[in-house]
């Protein structure tokens, strides 16, 4: 099946299993092509494509792809920045790979990019999970639950936060990596 978004390659490695993670992390824009491929490549296909506003790589101090995450500007919320989408690469050797994905949407380096690409301050980040928990485990700790429901498919859960520290400077501490 051919995609229906325009597609561009990553010229970038990416983290595979046996490789090592090294820092510190570094943030780099995607162009929507570049995203569109690596979505088509990591995500479920059922997921229905979305156009990002804004695309950061999040990659390791070797300079290879580790995940993805999508941002968008909220409506209602002119503070606040959506995480559309956010992904590991994988297969890699470290099970929480994902969560490392959603750190790094949270620190303020990430929100200095939102803000010069919305024209606004961004003080928080938000984001929804699907999932039959209502408290995904990929948020836990790092996105604060605030709106819990149940839907016919599965529990449904909108979470948000403010900025912290740099992502490089968290992730060794709370996983033992690095």
């Amino acid at each position: 099946m051919a995609p229906r978004q325009p597609i561009e390659p990553v010229k970038a490695p990416r983290l595979r299993e046996g490789d090592e993670l090294v820092g510190p992390l570094t943030l780099s824009l995607l162009k929507p092509g570049q995203f569109n491929a690596r979505r088509a490549r990591y995500l479920d296909p059922r997921i229905a494509p979305g156009a990002a506003n804004l695309a950061i790589a999040v990659r390791d101090g070797g300079g290879r792809l580790l995940g993805v995450f999508a941002l968008a500007p909220r409506t209602y919320t002119p503070d606040e920045a959506y995480v559309l989408s956010d992904f590991a690469v994988t297969p890699a050797d470290y099970p929480r790979l994902s969560k490392l994905i959603v750190l790094a949407a949270t620190p303020s380096e990430a929100l200095l990019l939102c803000q010069g690409a919305f024209s606004r301050r961004i003080r928080r980040v938000a984001t929804t999970a699907f999932s039959n928990n209502p408290v995904s485990m990929k948020y836990r700790g790092l996105l604060r639950l605030n709106i819990a429901r149940r839907t016919r498919t599965a529990g449904s859960s909108s979470t948000s936060t403010r900025g912290g520290p740099s992502a490089s400077a968290r992730w060794p501490m709370p996983w033992g990596y690095g």
